[in-house]
């Protein structure tokens, strides 16, 4: 059943872009319609969780169908859904639905695909909704050509010719092409540099969805717990530990809005995979307590984080939708206080303000790594408090000071249903975090059983 619901999932979103001809804001109701029904299929495919052979050996071929997939699948089809309820009617642009849907469908492929050639096609093409929307504003960019593409080609190689997710032990060249490939397409520290540009240059819906879902980081989680980048594990955890902090100091300088909310993103991807770097030796059976803390808490710094971090991107979309071009450096005023609550309570979520899913997340990521290298956790927990002084240094400068008269208006009927939604669920995490841990640690011992 599973297999045949993937194979469904991933024909809707190709199927989306093509069924939706017209333009304008039929054009929204369509897409969100879809996007709707997909968050529904995926529901469906976590609900039977049916791991069990389907009757078409090509399926079973194709797709990796474990718990940690199939509780993998609603986030990122949540993350489309929020993207594409959010997005405001001044900034519809042609092709920005298209290319929302047809990321998702890479992600949902690069999550579930099992054969090394899949895998690799998908590492190689995940960045085209992104080169599109680039390349329709502004023709090439080579800042982002560079990387992504340079990042395609390693991971291409290292997958398909290394086989990196299927031989037993994969060779030292093909698991440092790899990783090299990983830290340019997540943008650790050096290969930054792309993250604040895609943000200032492109509609936030599709940099959030290229970005947020954070696929990268869950195929390195899986290569982890099969025990195939062991000789490179303490690196990737040290460089992700210094660009947490480091992306937390710079963000808290910069004068746009964009620039800021890219720094905050680039952070917290960086917490997430110092969480997935846990341990530096080879991983034994069964995980110590520590390590599965490490990497239960990365699973849900992922999805909780991403969550919350997504719909602040969109609440702030919002903002910049009724204002046009936001400074840091000047106070705005303003009299919508739904959206500034709205904004602040995002982005103390986002953050991991106690009380909310994004905390216990945290909290569990940070007692692994101060038991396991307690300079990096040190790190960790400075980067946190720097990152929740931007957040509220945000709020301040957008909604604070001497009033302005923007002639905005503030939240509409449909961005009150999406924020308090979103923050309620968030909290609700927070408050009974047993469900998501209970099932988030499930998949992590699954797939470390199965994949051994």
């Amino acid at each position: 059943m599973s297999h045949f619901l993937i194979l469904q999932l991933l024909i809707l979103s190709v199927l989306a872009p093509w069924m939706t001809p017209v333009r304008g804001k039929a054009l929204k109701s369509i897409s969100v319609s879809f996007a709707f029904f997909h968050f529904a299929i995926s529901l469906a495919i976590w609900f039977f969780n049916d791991n069990s052979l389907s009757h078409s050996p090509w399926l079973n071929a194709s797709f990796d169908v474990q718990h940690f997939t199939l509780l993998l699948i609603p986030f990122v089809s949540l993350v489309n859904l929020l993207i594409l309820v959010g997005v405001p009617a001044r900034f519809i642009e042609k092709n920005m639905y298209d290319q929302i849907h047809i990321g998702t469908f890479f992600a949902i492929l690069l999550l579930t695909a099992k054969s090394s050639s899949l895998i690799a096609l998908a590492w190689l093409l995940y960045p085209l909704p992104m080169v599109w929307s680039l390349y329709e504003r502004y023709g090439i960019q080579k800042f982002f050509w560079s990387y992504q593409f340079g990042s395609g080609l390693l991971g291409f190689i290292a997958i398909y010719f290394g086989d990196l997710f299927n031989a037993p032990h994969p060779s030292f060249v093909m698991s440092l092409i790899f990783v090299i490939a990983f830290m340019m397409r997540v943008g650790l520290f050096p290969f930054h540099m792309w993250v604040p540009r895609v943000h200032e240059k492109t509609p936030f819906g599709i940099s959030l969805s290229f970005v947020q879902p954070q696929i990268a980081s869950l195929l390195l989680l899986k290569l982890v717990l099969s025990n195939k980048l062991h000789d490179y594990v303490y690196f990737i955890h040290v460089v992700a530990g210094f660009t947490c902090l480091y992306a937390a100091v710079i963000g808290l300088r910069q004068g746009t809005l964009r620039r800021a909310f890219s720094y905050l993103s680039l952070s917290y991807s960086a917490l997430a995979i110092v969480g997935i770097g846990m341990i530096s030796q080879d991983i034994k059976m069964p995980l110590t307590e520590t390590s599965q803390m490490g990497f239960v808490g990365a699973m849900l710094v992922i999805m909780s984080v991403g969550l919350a971090h997504t719909a602040f991107g969109v609440a702030l979309w919002n903002t910049e939708s009724r204002r046009g071009f936001l400074s840091l450096e000047i106070y705005h005023g303003s009299r919508t206080p739904l959206l500034a609550l709205a904004v602040l309570i995002l982005g103390l979520t986002s953050i991991g303000f106690p009380g909310t899913m994004a905390f216990v997340a945290e909290d569990l990521v940070f007692h692994a790594v101060l038991e396991d290298k307690p300079f990096i956790g040190v790190m960790l927990v400075m980067a946190t408090a720097i990152n929740g002084i931007s957040v509220l240094r945000v709020n301040y400068k957008l909604f604070g000071g001497a009033f302005r008269e923007y002639g905005e208006g503030d939240l509409n009927q449909r961005e009150k249903a999406l924020f308090f939604t979103i923050c309620i669920f968030l909290i609700l995490g927070g408050i009974l975090p047993s469900f998501m841990v209970n099932h988030t640690h499930k998949a992590v011992l699954e797939l470390h059983q199965n994949q051994r």
